[in-house]
C-alpha cells in the first residue's frame, strides 16, 4: 500500500513537472525556461525535478511529447467519422494552441543545442509515426503514403502556426486550409 502511494505521488509529480514546463516554455520562451522556473511553477523541489529529468533537454522534450500525445488523443476523439474538412479544422484548432508555441521554441533552440536537437528529433519521429498511423486509418492509404501525407499536412500546419506567431492573424489558417483541401482530396484519390 505504501509503495502504491509513493508510485502515485511520483506519477503526479511527473505530470505537474511536464505541465509546468510547457506553461513556462510558452509564457517565457526556451531561453527563460530554467529548472528553477519550472520548479516554482510546479511547486516541487529541484531534487524532485532532477529525479525525474536529469537534464533540461530531457525535461522540455518530455513535456512537449506529453503535450503532443494529449493533443493526438484529443484529435483522435474529435475526428471519429469526420470528413476531411472536419479533420483539417480540428487540426488547425490544435495547432493554433500552445502546442505549437512550445514546439517552435524547441525547434529553434535545437538548431544550436546538440543534446536538445537529438531529443527534439526523437519526439518528432515518434509524433510523425503516430500521425502517419492516424492518417492511414482516416484516409485508407498505404503506410508509405500515410507518412508523406502526414508530413505534408503537418508541414503546412507548422508554417501556418509560424505565420500566426509572426502576424498574430488567426483567419489565414482556415482560409489556407480551405484552399488546400481540394489539393489534398485529389492527392488522396490518386493514392487510394
Amino acid at each position: 500500500m505504501v509503495l502504491a502511494m509513493v508510485q502515485a505521488r511520483s506519477v503526479e509529480t511527473r505530470e505537474r513537472l511536464l505541465s509546468a514546463t510547457v506553461e513556462v516554455l510558452v509564457e517565457r520562451g526556451y531561453g527563460a525556461t530554467s529548472l528553477a522556473a519550472v520548479c516554482r511553477a510546479a511547486g516541487v523541489s529541484k531534487g524532485a525535478l532532477l529525479h525525474h529529468f536529469p537534464t533540461r533537454a530531457e525535461l522540455v522534450s518530455a513535456a512537449v511529447e506529453h503535450l503532443f500525445e494529449l493533443r493526438r488523443a484529443e484529435f483522435a476523439g474529435r475526428v471519429d467519422g469526420a470528413d476531411l474538412e472536419g479533420v483539417l479544422a480540428a487540426l488547425w484548432e490544435i495547432y493554433a494552441g500552445p502546442t505549437l508555441s512550445a514546439w517552435l521554441e524547441l525547434v529553434v533552440a535545437a538548431r544550436s543545442d546538440e543534446e536538445l536537437r537529438a531529443a527534439v528529433a526523437g519526439v518528432d519521429a515518434r509524433f510523425l509515426a503516430g500521425a502517419s498511423q492516424t492518417f492511414a486509418e482516416l484516409f485508407g492509404v498505404s503506410e508509405a503514403e500515410a507518412v508523406v501525407g502526414a508530413r505534408l499536412v503537418t508541414a503546412l500546419l507548422d508554417g501556418l502556426a509560424l505565420n500566426r506567431v509572426l502576424t498574430g492573424e488567426d483567419s489565414l489558417g482556415p482560409e489556407v486550409l480551405d484552399a488546400f483541401r481540394p489539393l489534398l482530396t485529389t492527392w488522396l484519390e490518386e493514392k487510394r
